[in-house]
């Protein structure tokens, strides 16, 4: 403390000294009470903000409860229209279906395939596109509510499966990601193979729903 200081702290206990005893109580009681209550606020402050955070906690794990229900709920959808899909004599002939004078004989189940997809894609107001590939000749059926252009599906499909995971005991695997639509959002895409039905682990494609 510089001499400064000191001159005026000696200054003010001279002062305080030539009080009455009345007045150094009142001053007493006066600090005392603003102590008391700077004391609280502090105390209420801090409860305050401890209960918000936990109220804020609390709510962030309601709301991840309730996304994780609804992601698996979603899930089971789509396995269940996977398993269908699958079955499907129509989705099920294009992936048996060969290359040239056979596939061109296929026309016609190309078509129904088509269909099945379109009323897939119907179903499920949430759905943006659908996509069934084929092993055998490397080409695939797409039905969306935006062109190829826009989700650029033949350009990323085979990375985003790749990369996918399994969310359950199933062949099918499921990614959320904004490899599709050149990356303007993110979006869950569910993948789920195409068996032969005629024969057990026979992978003929791949259905593609996103």
């Amino acid at each position: 403390m510089g001499y400064r200081q000191k001159k005026i702290m000696k200054k003010w206990k001279s002062r305080i000294g030539r009080w009455k005893f009345d007045r150094k109580m009142r001053v007493l009681i006066t600090v005392a009470i603003m102590t008391i209550t700077l004391i609280l606020l502090l105390v209420s402050t801090v409860s305050s903000v401890s209960a918000l955070k936990n109220k804020s906690v609390e709510l962030l794990q309601a709301r991840n409860r309730t996304l994780a229900e609804n992601v698996q709920s979603t899930l089971e959808e789509y396995k269940e229209l996977s398993v269908a899909m699958v079955l499907d004599r129509s989705i099920q002939s294009y992936v048996l279906s060969g290359s040239g004078a056979e596939e061109a004989l296929n026309t016609l189940q190309v078509k129904d395939a088509q269909n099945v997809m379109a009323s897939c894609l119907n179903m499920k107001p949430d759905m943006n596109f659908i996509a069934v590939v084929s092993y055998g000749t490397g080409d695939y059926l797409y039905r969306g509510k935006a062109g190829l252009a826009t989700t650029e599906f033949q350009k990323v499909y085979k990375q985003d499966y790749l990369k996918s995971k399994n969310p359950q005991e199933t062949t099918m695997k499921m990614r959320i990601s904004n490899v599709y639509f050149k990356g303007a959002k993110y979006t869950m895409n569910v993948y789920f193979p195409v068996y032969y039905t005629g024969r057990l682990m026979d992978e003929k494609g791949l259905l593609c729903m996103n």
